[in-house]
């Protein structure tokens, strides 16, 4: 837009008038459609200034979408909005809105591909941020990798679920948790992960197929198996090893006399050791060696 002008929008009509500010300081503008008295006109901010602003403001947004996302749906939605954003710039929301509608697009993208190493270009894990003090930690945050292959919605972790707790009693969450992690502990052969490179992070389907994983493949099927049943779990992290946990309002009657700790914000908390056969819920565990501990649904961290 030249300079010298800006952009009106009618509160009659709701029409946008471009008016020129140096006429507008000295009477009071009409609007072109309908005659209605404009207010004070405001610059709408450049397409590249709104862009530059998506980008900027995308980046700590992504750690706040929602982890169970589906890949598929969300890449349409986040498509639509940058049309929408492009498409009806001038026309329709004002620059703040725009802006938001973005970066909300923006960020389930680079959720999708972090969630997703084997398919996508962008890998924001090792991403670090000056704001990662304020708000909790980001994606430059190595922990979050795991938790972001938790897939809690697969249909296959589904039904498999379901059938480890049939032999339990309807909501006895402290059997169903016991069910599963005997099976991961006893059924999923520990394996470790090929030498060199990064950890070869693999999402609870893959482990499944391979009947084998390490430690932390194993507390990812087991916490998708925990979550699809609606049992809150928590990963906890030493120094080379991981294991996740199974919280509960209050204790279980089951569980009473057995290794638990109370966490704050997930409840009491009953380990299980993966790696370990023969071994079910309420694993004794050395707590000073704890690195970090995340609620899985949310991410949060509670330490």
């Amino acid at each position: 837009m030249p300079e010298g002008f800006s952009y009106c929008r009618c509160p009659q009509c709701g029409r946008s008038n471009r008016v020129d500010q140096q006429q507008a300081a000295a009477r009071r503008p009409l609007c072109g459609h309908c005659g209605a008295l404009l207010a004070a006109a405001t610059r709408q901010a450049p397409p590249l200034l709104v862009l530059l602003g998506v980008l900027v403001l995308a980046l700590p947004a992504s750690q706040w979408a929602m982890p169970y996302v589906g890949r598929t749906a969300s890449l349409w939605v986040a498509v639509m909005l940058a049309w929408l954003v492009l498409r009806y710039y001038r026309a329709s929301f004002d620059a703040g809105w725009k802006v938001m509608l973005a970066m909300f697009g923006v960020s389930v993208c680079l959720l999708l591909y972090d969630r997703s190493p084997e398919a996508g270009a962008l890998q924001m894990a090792n991403m670090t941020t000056p704001l990662s003090g304020v708000a909790g930690p980001l994606r430059g945050d190595p922990h979050r990798d795991y938790l972001a292959a938790v897939d809690a919605r697969d249909p296959e972790i589904n039904v498999l679920a379901s059938r480890l707790v049939k032999g339990c009693a309807v909501r006895d969450q402290a059997c169903e948790a016991d069910s599963i992690a005997r099976f991961v502990a006893d059924r999923i052969d520990y394996r470790n992960d090929p030498d060199g490179g990064r950890d070869y992070i693999k999402p609870p389907r893959q482990t499944l197929a391979a009947t084998a994983g390490d430690c932390e493949d194993k507390t990812i099927l087991a916490v998708s198996l925990l979550e699809t049943l609606g049992i809150r779990s928590v990963m906890v992290f030493e120094p080379g090893h991981v294991y996740p946990m199974a919280c509960f309002e209050q204790t279980p009657e089951a569980l009473r006399g057995k290794a638990g700790r109370q966490i704050a914000g997930a409840g009491n908390c009953f380990a299980l050791e993966p790696t370990a056969k023969n071994s079910g819920l309420g694993v004794e565990k050395d707590t000073g060696r704890i690195e970090a501990t995340y609620l899985v649904k949310g991410g949060q961290r509670l330490d």
